[in-house]
């Protein structure tokens, strides 16, 4: 369960397939971030097609899947985002305006 509180908060992920991580209060009006760059191996930022390693569906919340290295249709569910907080956008309109972040390792 991970909640940033107010202002703006930087999600980050490291491990894949341990666990569904769950974020309660994401806010694009605060400027969060969720940070992928770790859970991704061979995503080259402006070559290749981020909707080939990220899936969002989208209902009451948001689940955010990880194809680690974007090769066929094996995606993993990362997070759980409480709400609707950025519903409807396609993981390229999230990595374009700055939510997904997917070049700034932090390990």
């Amino acid at each position: 369960y991970l909640a940033g509180g107010t202002g703006a908060d930087q999600f980050g992920f490291t491990v894949l397939g341990d666990g569904l991580d769950q974020i309660a209060d994401f806010s694009v009006a605060d400027t969060d971030k969720l940070n992928i760059t770790d859970l991704l191996s061979g995503f080259v930022l402006g070559v290749d097609d981020i909707g080939l390693f990220v899936s969002i569906r989208y209902g009451a919340s948001i689940v955010v899947s990880v194809n680690a290295d974007g090769v066929g249709s094996d995606f993993t569910a990362a997070m759980y985002i409480n709400g609707t907080a950025f519903a409807g956008q396609s993981a390229q309109n999230l990595l374009d305006s700055g939510i997904l972040v997917v070049n700034q390792t932090l390990l």
